[in-house]
């Protein structure tokens, strides 16, 4: 398969999964979901942002300028609207990375959902990425401040491991 038929695929699927992910988060803060608890909708709604600023980087990283989905555009509008510069397609992913941190929880135990240190990881990781070291620092200092992840104490054995400190969102 054509690289450019992979990356095209990529690109439906990333601005598919924002414009779902913007309907999640419209329907839960307008308070129609039913017989869930608020530290669900919050996690719902940290999850969704966690992917619109997955996507949103994503498509920064392998396309540079794009457009940025804030309102649930349909995928033809994603072909046809003027694209924003790739400094601002990272800033609203950044943005909407750090309002997933501010919802979701710091740990999922045996689930493998996004956490908040799987969203600082992400965001360190896209920062690095781009060159951007003093976020990359920041985000992955935030991380380890958590307290939560360390090394995997056998490099070798990390690979085949099914449960790792080191392990954050797999």
């Amino acid at each position: 398969i054509p690289t450019s038929i992979l990356l095209f695929g990529t690109f439906t699927a990333l601005y598919k999964g924002i414009s779902r992910s913007i309907k999640i988060v419209e329907a839960l803060e307008s308070g129609t979901a039913q017989g869930l608890s608020e530290a669900q909708v919050n996690q719902y709604i940290g999850e969704a942002y966690f992917y619109m600023g997955f996507a949103h980087a994503t498509l920064a990283t392998y396309w540079g300028d794009a457009v940025i989905n804030k309102n649930g555009m349909s995928l033809d509008d994603a072909y046809t609207l003027t694209r924003s510069p790739k400094s601002e397609v990272l800033a609203w992913a950044y943005e909407c990375f750090d309002k997933a941190i501010t919802l979701l929880p710091d740990a999922m135990g045996s689930q493998m959902r996004p956490t908040k240190g799987a969203a600082y990881a992400f965001v360190a990781r896209f920062a690095l990425f781009h060159e951007d070291w003093q976020k990359a620092a920041d985000y992955a200092k935030k991380c380890m401040d958590m307290g939560i992840y360390e090394l995997h104490p056998d490099y070798g054995d990390l690979f085949v491991a099914d449960k790792s400190p080191e392990l954050m969102f797999y």
